[in-house]
């Protein structure tokens, strides 16, 4: 019996104490999934032969199988589902290191147990992690010591770019500048890469001896396909694996494999009865073209282990089995294991040849179980400075895998970036066929006035002409140039404004139907949680099927925890309320006719979406906004077009905040009414115009500067933050759409102010 994640299952109270869960957490899926899923079948096996056998204390194990998909943040998900909603005792799984770090803390949050069956790099130590698989003085220093014996002395590296293949390495070259070895080259390839033509060029110019490969995954079977197709023998360049095991060699074909090396614990040709036993009932159970490998044995192993350190405690309790653990012993396929106080195993190690058969003819064995040392041996040191010097190499594949996630980050921004070129060369071609169709155009023009001057002199008062003409043209192709600028930017407001639109639109009816519902639905679970209580109160002793069904769902934390669930679902959806309105404020569609507005709603509307912007980051504080709100009518505008130039000067201002790195910054928002400015001329005393004042306390604007603010084209942002479009259309929306006035003024030190003035009714002779 097994469970698999993908269905649901449920167990009565009478079976759920007669079985232990244990979790198997391995690549199913994925560039791992050809190394992760034949570790899964062994430790099936290993469960069903214990059950078989009466179980562990009394109880069948039952497995909780997920699929790490071969990706460390699925991974991570898994494990906590394990560990806090299928409640297993232990988990046996992880193959790369990046998964097992991932999932490292979770283990150690919750106080669980992984066993990790797979060679590693070292350089860590956790309470809550079993390493069944080699450290590198039990794999990759014996392959390293056993070719440099063999006259191999000319190294080239070649690994998947995460923790263990670059720490091995370090490891390696170490061992090769020590025993006079040479290094001619190294290089790293993402996981799942599948093109190694390059690489395989490298190798080639580069003449080594061996090439000593911590390839991982899928990885493996194109680098040896295309190694054997481009014409490189095992008798030319040999290549050392330590992770490419007899699973590996049958996905790869064993034509192409033969004569090449691995070093591992373990191989299915070792001569021992334990190990024919263990390879007979592997096929026997998965089929007879199945084969074992040095991860397989681990997965299997570590199975026993645990099973031996729990009945050695009397005990599931995962502290208690920890300490049990030490010093057990296990007749393993490959020869005798011993857990360590360290948590990692005693273990032999063996060089072997892959055979075109597909097994391994094993060269070289060690004479006895090789003891591990994750840390190097400086563990053993007896000086003060051990610890010290164990702490500094733990950083190491810290440091390691930290490169690691910003070389994918670089990766990623360099893709990008590639995008961004790729779309500036496409305009500097449109700019350059638009700037060879001018010098044509300018060309004709020339010789057409040439031909007019050696035709006619007389003319020259038409020349004159056509030169003012000329000059006319210049000036109308530049205001088309501007107006072409202008159309633009519009119109990408306007499809900027229909998209937020018709998003809020959309999220806003789902959203007040949620909204309006969570009231009835807290209503209805306190009721139902009040009803249950009275049950309860009532009936003390339920039933057996109700018992277990309450100690399944967890009835006391499902009622204290139902109350403020609701509370934080309806904050969420009544922040989601409010951001819609601002997104629908803010994208107002009806511009194509003056319409009354609230200036208010426009400017707090562009607040909520710069939101982001307005909070503390790691250069400043958050943004304090300050607003003095007048009364204000309504005025007829264009709203859409002016909450672009409140969205525009806000941006300008934090901006200016964030040059500064002001310690408190802060904009201040004022607004009023004004009156008529000359009561004595004019009985009219009714409001005509409204000011909007916009001021913040940044580095303020020199007065060279301030002058041309709303020039076209005009910016002092570095290329690629600003148009120079912004104040400039700003400008003309507030002036020539609108009748009013924008000005703004500054003093060096004491921050800027941006002052609009708007008639509060249009007139017709304002609007353009």
């Amino acid at each position: 019996m097994f469970i698999n994640s993908q269905a649901p299952y449920q167990v009565s109270a009478e079976v759920e104490s007669a079985v232990v869960r244990v979790g198997i957490l391995h690549s199913l899926s994925g560039t791992m999934a050809v190394s992760g899923a034949p570790l899964r079948d062994a430790a099936l096996m290993a469960i069903a032969e214990i059950n078989c056998a009466g179980g562990i204390l009394g109880k069948s194990i039952v497995p909780v199988i997920e699929d790490g998909a071969s990706s460390p943040s699925e991974f991570a998900l898994k494990a906590r589902k394990l560990i806090q909603k299928d409640k297993i005792t232990t988990v046996f799984g992880c193959w790369t290191s990046l998964s097992r770090k991932a999932v490292l803390p979770i283990f150690e949050e919750f106080n669980a147990q992984l066993w990790y069956p797979v060679q590693y790099e070292g350089l860590e130590s956790s309470k809550n992690v079993f390493y069944t698989g080699s450290c590198l003085n039990q794999q990759v220093e014996p392959a390293v010591k056993w070719l440099l014996e063999h006259g191999y002395k000319r190294f080239y590296l070649l690994g998947s770019d995460y923790v263990f293949p670059r720490t091995a390495n370090k490891i390696i070259k170490a061992q090769l500048k020590a025993q006079n070895g040479i290094l001619v080259g190294e290089e790293y390839q993402r996981l799942g890469t599948s093109d190694f033509h390059a690489s395989i060029d490298r190798i080639q110019q580069s003449q080594p001896q061996v090439v000593f490969n911590t390839l991982n995954g899928d990885s493996n079977l194109a680098f040896y396909q295309q190694y054997h197709q481009a014409g490189i023998t095992a008798t030319d360049i040999p290549i050392m694996a330590v992770s490419v095991a007899e699973a590996e060699l049958q996905q790869i074909g064993s034509a192409i494999t033969a004569g090449h090396y691995a070093s591992w614990s373990y191989f299915q040709s070792v001569d021992s009865a334990e190990n024919r036993t263990f390879v007979q009932n592997f096929q026997g159970r998965y089929g007879e073209n199945r084969v074992t490998s040095d991860p397989i044995e681990a997965a299997y192993c570590q199975v026993y282990l645990w099973k031996q350190a729990v009945e050695a405690a009397q005990s599931f309790e995962i502290d208690r089995v920890r300490i049990a653990a030490y010093g057990q012993t296990f007749e393993a396929p490959g020869g005798s294991i011993e857990i360590a106080q360290n948590q990692h195993l005693w273990k032999n190690n063996y060089i072997g040849r892959a055979l075109p058969s597909g097994q391994f003819e094993i060269l070289s064995q060690s004479d006895r179980p090789i003891k591990p040392l994750p840390w190097m041996g400086i563990e053993e040191w007896t000086s003060d400075h051990a610890t010290l010097a164990i702490d500094l190499l733990a950083e190491v594949p810290r440091g390691i895998q930290y490169s690691w996630e910003l070389e994918q980050k670089s990766q990623q921004l360099e893709s990008a970036m590639e995008e961004l070129v790729a779309t500036k060369e496409a305009l500097k071609d449109v700019n350059t066929d638009l700037e060879i169709r001018v010098k044509e155009r300018t060309m004709q023009l020339e010789l057409e006035i040439a031909e007019r001057k050696r035709a006619e002199t007389e003319l020259r008062d038409s020349e004159i002409a056509a030169t003012d003409k000329a000059e006319e043209l210049a000036e109308t192709l530049q205001q088309l140039l501007q107006a072409q600028s202008q159309l633009i930017q519009t119109e990408k407001m306007s499809s900027l404004g229909q998209l937020v639109a018709g998003i809020a639109h959309e999220i806003n009816n789902p959203v007040n139907f949620i909204y309006g519902n969570l009231a009835h639905t807290e209503n209805y679970a306190n009721d139902m949680m009040g009803l249950i209580q009275l049950y309860q109160k009532f009936y003390p002793q339920p039933g057996s099927e109700i018992q277990a069904e309450l100690d399944s769902i967890d009835l006391d934390f499902l009622i204290q925890d139902m109350p403020p669930m609701l509370s934080s679902m309806k904050v969420g959806a009544n922040r989601i309320r409010q951001l819609v309105l601002s997104l629908r404020n803010f994208s107002r569609l009806d511009d194509s006719e003056i319409t009354p507005f609230n200036i208010h709603d426009g400017i707090d509307s562009s607040l909520m979406i710069l939101q982001h912007r307005l909070k503390a980051s790691s250069e400043r504080p958050a943004i304090q906004v300050v607003k003095e709100y007048g009364n204000l009518p309504p005025i007829e505008c264009y709203p859409g077009q002016l909450n672009q130039v409140f969205m525009n000067i806000l941006v300008n201002a934090i901006d200016a905040l964030e040059e500064k790195g002001e310690s408190s910054p802060q904009i201040l928002i004022r607004t009023e009414v004004k009156t008529n400015p000359y009561p004595e001329h004019s009985t009219d005393q009714k409001p005509r115009e409204v000011l909007i004042q916009i001021q913040d306390n940044g580095a303020g604007i020199p007065d060279e500067v301030r002058g041309k603010l709303f020039d076209y084209l005009f910016t002092t942002k570095p290329s690629g933050k600003g148009t120079g479009l912004g104040l400039y259309i700003s400008h003309q929306i507030v002036t020539e759409k609108h009748g009013g006035k924008l000005y703004c003024s500054s003093e060096l030190g004491q921050g800027t102010e941006f002052w609009i003035e708007l008639p509060i009714v249009q007139q017709s002779e304002n609007i353009s």
